[in-house]
């Protein structure tokens, strides 16, 4: 009996999307198509490493917080418990040239709100008083926090 590869991530993935044809997931768990600002999100079926990508067009655009959405029930697995699992991205940029000074952005974020059970990767504002420039990438996590408080328990590691 042969396993493929295929097969195997599909078992073990809640979501897969390589952009190679279009926007929507590969394949998840729960919903798979995806919700976007087409105002500044296309895709590009030869732009990525082996064939489709999406392309953000952000520099004068503010932050809306939907320019690109899939919906996280059943395709992210939260519990209360401690869980544990992977996300893996690639990104390609200019972040001074692609993405306006005025707002930091989130190319990855999970949350029911902002500062309540968020898991997140974003790059901060130019001359951020916090960090300085150039951009710097934060991973960061916050805990449930009945009081939305993003300062209480959370964790970051800045890269940059």
């Amino acid at each position: 009996m042969s396993i493929r590869l295929a097969d195997v991530a599909r078992e073990h993935t809640c979501l897969y999307a390589s952009f190679d044809r279009g926007a929507d997931a590969s394949f998840s768990r729960g919903d798979g198509r995806a919700t976007y600002q087409p105002s500044v999100v296309r895709h590009d079926p030869t732009a990525g490493r082996h064939g489709g990508a999406l392309l953000f067009s952000a520099a004068r655009h503010g932050w809306g917080e939907d320019e690109f959405t899939f919906p996280a029930a059943g395709n992210f697995p939260y519990r209360t418990q401690a869980f544990s699992g992977t996300i893996s991205l690639w990104l390609n940029g200019d972040p001074d040239e692609d993405l306006s000074p005025e707002f930091p952005v989130d190319p990855f974020h999970i949350s029911r709100r902002a500062a309540d059970g968020s898991f997140y990767l974003d790059l901060t504002r130019p001359n951020d008083a916090r960090y300085g420039s150039p951009r710097k990438l934060r991973f960061g996590i916050y805990n449930d926090s009945p009081a939305n408080d993003r300062f209480v328990g959370g964790q970051l590691i800045v890269v940059g």
